[in-house]
């Protein structure tokens, strides 16, 4: 056996062990701003309808999503916890239940901080990096790798606040 043959062996190996093979390319990096907290402005539409809201994501704590619009949602809070209890509060009245029941007004949330099912392909143009992703879901990041605009079959919406 040649030196080069047992080299690429030995590599083949190490990126097996290290789970880094088919897509690896850096994936997770592209996902390293769900590590810290983050709190997004956000505007879009969902099943049809407009709205804007608030997303702050604390990973080990109490996150949320605060609606801003339209009418008949603002106000709305829905907070999960990391342990996935749930709570819907409006003008101080809440309903305790579990994430999957509000999954729906949670879904912006979970499109921000949900895992990857894995990057199918990734377009770089503008120092913008466009992910889709294999359930559906299309994420462009900034240069500096923050959510600029998340797509889905149910709801696409635009970052236009970001912190972290």
């Amino acid at each position: 056996m040649s030196r080069h043959f047992l080299l690429l062996i030995t590599l083949c190996v190490v990126l097996f062990v290290t789970g880094c093979g088919g897509g690896c390319g850096g994936e997770a990096a592209y996902f390293a701003y769900r590590e810290s907290a983050f709190c997004a402005e956000i505007s879009g539409v969902s099943d049809g309808m407009a709205f804007r809201a608030e997303v702050v994501w604390t990973p080990r704590g109490t996150s949320y999503v605060r609606y801003h619009a339209p009418d008949a949602l603002s106000g709305l809070c829905v907070e999960v916890s990391a342990g996935g209890a749930a709570r819907a509060t409006l003008d101080g009245l809440a309903y305790a239940a579990d994430a999957e029941t509000l999954a729906g007004l949670l879904r912006p949330l979970t499109l921000l901080t949900a895992s990857a099912t894995e990057v199918r392909t990734v377009q770089k143009s503008d120092g913008r990096t466009r992910l889709s992703l294999s359930d559906g879901t299309t994420l462009t990041l900034s240069k500096d790798g923050a959510p600029l605009r998340v797509s889905s079959s149910r709801v696409d919406f635009t970052v236009e606040r970001w912190t972290q």
